[in-house]
């Protein structure tokens, strides 16, 4: 897999410090199990919130499926949420 992320958030420098893998872990299961193997992966925005953590994933499958998901990390309980925004 290809993985990528908005110049916006090289800038920022925010995923030197962002948790994130769990979270991109759980997009990718997610599409793996429904759409297909993930061939590329785009990380298009991220935070760290005082109460969760997030990122929004655009990926493309082997079977040329387009998805595009939000992940979020709740902080209180640590429970990871993988909301569809588009192709799943």
């Amino acid at each position: 897999m290809e993985l990528y992320m908005d110049t916006h958030l090289a800038d920022r420098g925010i995923l030197k410090t962002f948790p994130y893998l769990a979270l991109l872990e759980a997009g990718v299961n997610f599409v793996q199990k429904r759409a297909g193997k993930v061939e590329t992966c785009v990380i298009l925005d991220a935070e760290v919130e005082a109460d969760n953590e997030w990122v929004v994933l655009a990926l493309t499958t082997d079977k040329g499926r387009k998805v595009a998901l939000d992940v979020t990390k709740e902080c209180i309980d640590n429970a990871i949420i993988v909301n569809p925004i588009y192709g799943v």
